[in-house]
């Protein structure tokens, strides 16, 4: 009834959100303590469940998740999650776990990574991704598809989007303004992550030292300093021990042919 009624009589002590379970609390409960004690053998990930846990051993299996109610299989948990509301007749867009509402199934897919840690895999060179635009985007580079290439430079591009935000980076153009400062950027994403700095909003925690970060982008970088492994020019391979390196490094790619 409390799907119905938005009644969340469980409520978390250490920050506002409450939850109309208290499973669902639990686990909100441990990114407050970041305990993840069910780890795999296989490739060492850790999850704070041991449902998590035995999901993601599917992955390794290649075991499909089966709808219950009408048998229908799936290969990742999180299409099984959306399945399953057009049996109950849930909100389609909601997660089910923090009750975000999301716009449409690709968001809401994506979202639920960050509850799962759930990734779609290419299937021709194991690379992972959060989202389906951003896989079938990739498998563009193997099938060779839509190649974009920059007027300015050598990069090649399989979505226009991406061709014109990097374009932006040669003409300099910075159409996205911030409304509190005088501070423009070339890009919506620079924009919003900019935003936070006025709000002070850093929901992205390093579970290993607190810190936190405006962008999830930022959190990934960051972490490599925990783990050593190095930063990897997607253009020549090179390595390089942080980030600021690559950066220059990726600098000699772009520049103009004398």
């Amino acid at each position: 009834m409390r799907m119905h009624t938005g009644e969340k009589p469980f409520g978390c002590k250490l920050c506002s959100k409450r939850f109309t379970r208290p499973s669902c609390l639990n686990l909100h409960m441990k990114t407050h303590t970041g305990d993840k004690p069910w780890k795999c053998q296989i490739c060492k990930n850790s999850y704070r469940f041991s449902s998590n846990l035995t999901r993601h051993m599917k992955t390794h299996t290649k075991e499909k998740f089966s709808c219950k109610l009408c048998g229908q299989e799936f290969r990742h948990y999180s299409q099984l999650s959306l399945h399953r509301r057009e049996h109950t007749g849930r909100q389609p867009y909601k997660c089910a776990l923090c009750d975000k509402i999301c716009n449409n199934t690709s968001q809401l897919q994506t979202h639920m990574t960050q509850h799962t840690g759930e990734k779609l895999t290419c299937a021709t060179c194991d690379k992972k991704f959060t989202n389906k635009y951003a896989l079938n985007s990739h498998l563009k580079t193997h099938t060779g598809d839509n190649k974009l290439n920059c007027s300015f430079c050598d990069h090649i591009f399989t979505c226009s989007g991406d061709l014109k935000r990097h374009t932006r980076i040669h003409s300099g153009e910075k159409p996205f303004d911030c409304e509190l400062c005088s501070k423009t950027f070339s890009q919506s994403s620079t924009l919003n992550a900019h935003m936070k700095v006025h709000s002070g909003d850093k929901p992205w925690r390093c579970q290993i030292c607190n810190k936190s970060y405006t962008r999830s982008g930022s959190l990934t970088i960051h972490m490599k300093t925990h783990t050593g492994e190095k930063f990897s020019c997607k253009l020549c391979g090179q390595e390089f021990r942080n980030f600021y390196q690559l950066s220059v490094h990726k600098r000699n790619h772009g520049k103009k042919p004398i």
